[in-house]
């Protein structure tokens, strides 16, 4: 995981960092989960209505492949956000969590606009280094399905297309005024 390592030490993290991230994320989340540990110790037999994993070993493993798959996206990220309002002139605001969450998968950002008609679904690029990825492996692991990429900035996405789904038209020539939080899109 060289390249991954090299991403947690620029954010002043190590390996372990990341690792103590994932289990206090696995922690924290034990009730909401309706679990009572994460694995278990002693002579615990495991019970799968108590017990997140069957042994701590299968936690580890768990980690290690949410690490890893991490570690094997590319430097330039494509990623997706859908997202309901009726004209897309605002590029971030307070009710979407400043836009800070976006989806490797199309149909995971789609299914996001709840198929509203004033539904828009946004195509972006994020440099590897803007990925926020403490917050990215607390998704990951509590919202698997989502491939969720939580990003630092979102003023540093690079928005590529962005497509009204109501009509199925997509525009290319998007003009972003970071300054003011303002998107601008033509024909």
């Amino acid at each position: 995981m060289k390249n991954f390592s090299e991403f947690l030490i620029k954010e002043k993290m190590s390996i372990g960092e990341g690792y103590q991230i994932a289990i206090g994320v696995l922690e924290e989340n034990l009730i909401s989960q309706k679990f009572e540990k994460l694995y278990p110790e002693g002579d615990d037999e495991y019970n799968p209505e108590t017990h997140w994993f069957g042994s701590k070993n299968d936690m580890d493993e768990y980690i290690h492949d949410i690490l890893e798959e991490l570690d094997s996206l590319p430097n330039k990220i494509t990623i997706y956000r859908g997202i309901v309002a009726s004209k897309l002139s605002q590029r971030v605001s307070e009710h979407n969590l400043n836009w800070e969450s976006w989806s490797e998968k199309e149909s995971e950002a789609k299914r996001f606009t709840n198929n509203n008609n004033k539904s828009w679904l946004i195509t972006g690029l994020v440099d590897k280094k803007d990925v926020n990825w403490p917050l990215t492996i607390n998704r990951r692991i509590i919202f698997p399905y989502e491939i969720e990429l939580a990003v630092k900035n979102p003023m540093e996405v690079k928005i590529i297309s962005i497509k009204n789904l109501e009509t199925n038209k997509t525009y290319t020539k998007i003009n972003v005024d970071k300054e003011n939080n303002r998107i601008k899109i033509s024909e």
